[in-house]
C-alpha cells in the first residue's frame, strides 16, 4: 500500500498542474476517473480502480488523523536516525509491532527529545490503517473543562479517544503531575479511555516522558492495563535530548 507521504506528493502535483500537464494523470490506469472499463462476455462493465480506492482511503485517513501533512513528511521510518544503540532498538520494537497482526499496543516511555513522537507518527503511517493522533496536554484540558458541566459534551470529546480504531496518545500525563502526584481528574479520564480500549482490544500507541513504573505507582489499574496492552512492544528510553544536541551544534558553529 502506498504511504501517506506518497499520496501527499501526488496531491501537491494535482494542485499545481499546469495546462501543459492537462493530459497527465495521477493514476494512469483509470485516468483519474476512479473506474476502469472491462469486457465481460462481450458486455462492457466497469470496476473500481483499486489503486485510486487506496489513495482515497489514505486521503480520508489524513483528514481524520489530526496529524499535519508537514509532520507526516518529516516523521517517517526512513528518516528516523538509528545513530545510537537505543535508537536502533526503538526502531526494531516499532517494526516488530507493525509486523505483528495481533499486536494491540506500542509504548515508549522516558526522556524528552529521544524521538518518541517521531517513531510513533512513523508507525501510524506504516500500519496503513485509519488512525487518530491525540495530543494529551491539549485534549485533556478541553475534557476537564466540561467534565462536571456537561455530560453530553464530555461524551462527545471522549468519543474519539475511546472508540478510534487506532489511537496514538502523545505525551501521556504531560503537565499532570503536581507535588509528585497526578491530578485526580487526569487519572479518571485516562482510566476511562485506557480501560475502554483495553476491553475492546483497540490498537493504541502511547508515548510519555514518565516511566511506566511511575505511571503504575500513581494508578495501578492504568499502569497494569497499559503494560498488558503494549507488552512486549514497550520500551523505556533514557537517551540524550536530540533537540538540545542540535542547539549545541548550532552554537558551536
Amino acid at each position: 500500500m502506498e504511504s501517506i507521504t506518497q499520496v501527499l506528493k501526488e496531491l501537491e502535483m494535482s494542485i499545481h498542474k499546469t495546462p501543459e500537464d492537462a493530459h497527465t494523470y495521477i493514476c494512469d490506469k483509470c485516468r483519474d476517473k476512479g473506474i476502469i472499463p472491462v469486457n465481460i462476455d462481450g458486455h462492457i462493465m466497469v470496476r473500481i480502480c483499486k489503486d485510486c480506492e487506496r489513495k482515497r482511503k489514505l486521503k480520508r485517513w489524513l483528514s481524520y488523523s489530526g496529524i499535519s501533512s508537514e509532520d507526516y513528511s518529516r516523521y517517517t521510518l526512513d528518516s528516523f536516525l538509528e545513530d545510537t544503540d537505543e535508537a536502533y532498538k526503538m526502531k526494531r520494537v516499532a517494526l516488530s509491532f507493525i509486523h505483528d497482526p495481533d499486536a494491540i499496543g506500542l509504548g515508549f516511555f522516558g526522556a524528552s527529545g529521544t524521538g518518541k513522537t517521531h517513531i510513533c507518527i512513523a508507525v501510524c503511517q506504516a500500519v496503513g490503517a485509519e488512525h487518530h493522533y491525540w495530543q494529551y496536554r491539549n485534549e485533556i484540558q478541553r475534557i476537564k473543562n466540561v467534565m462536571y458541566r456537561s455530560s453530553e459534551k464530555y461524551d462527545e470529546l471522549m468519543r474519539i479517544p475511546k472508540t478510534s480504531s487506532f489511537l496514538y496518545i502523545d505525551d501521556l500525563f504531560k503537565c499532570a503531575y503536581s507535588d509528585a502526584a497526578i491530578d485526580k481528574q487526569d487519572l479518571q479520564i485516562v482510566f476511562d479511555i485506557i480501560n475502554t480500549r483495553y476491553i475492546k482490544r483497540l490498537p493504541t500507541i502511547i508515548s510519555s516522558e514518565y516511566s511506566l513504573n511511575s505511571i503504575t505507582k500513581a494508578d495501578t489499574a492504568i499502569g497494569s492495563r497499559i503494560y498488558s496492552m503494549c507488552y512486549p512492544y514497550l520500551m523505556r528510553v533514557d537517551g540524550r535530548n536530540r533537540r538540545l544536541q542540535i542547539g549545541e551544534k548550532e552554537k558551536s558553529k
